[in-house]
């Protein structure tokens, strides 16, 4: 005869496992790393697949030994996409406001040089026409 706490053990470890994929979903869109992640959350998935077959052929020790490390895993993965998503938006603010800043000192040495050269050609080019003008005209 089968045990309820083990069919519990495997719906539990079933709705880590899921709250697990979307966590580690929403931390790809936020543009992290997840290939670690994946992996864990694949044993993690092995984990509740072994469980159910031991629980299908009556070996409830097993089960829930399996659901119970599959559900552990599937929290950590859960944790652990958390702070991916945290690190990943802060590392994405991090970068837009670098390379804001670079474009702005850029643009500004770009107009400061443009100015100066601008100054320079217009004082040769005021020279020559000093040279050009006629003797007699003051």
């Amino acid at each position: 005869m089968r045990s309820a706490p083990s069919n519990s053990s495997i719906e539990q470890a079933e709705l880590s496992i899921e709250k697990a994929f979307d966590k580690v979903l929403a931390a790809e869109e936020a543009g992290g790393n997840v290939t670690a992640l994946i992996l864990k959350l694949n044993s993690a998935g092995e984990l509740l697949a072994s469980a159910q077959n031991a629980y299908q052929s009556g070996n409830i020790a097993n089960a829930k030994d399996d659901a119970v490390t599959a559900q552990l895993i599937a929290d950590q993965v859960a944790s652990d996409a958390s702070t991916l998503i945290d690190s990943s938006i802060t590392s994405g603010r991090v970068n837009f406001l670098t390379t804001a800043i670079f474009s702005l000192v850029g643009a500004s040495l770009f107009l400061i040089i443009l100015f100066l050269v601008w100054r320079s050609v217009k004082r040769s080019y005021m020279r020559k026409l000093d040279r050009l003008k006629p003797e007699g005209i003051t």
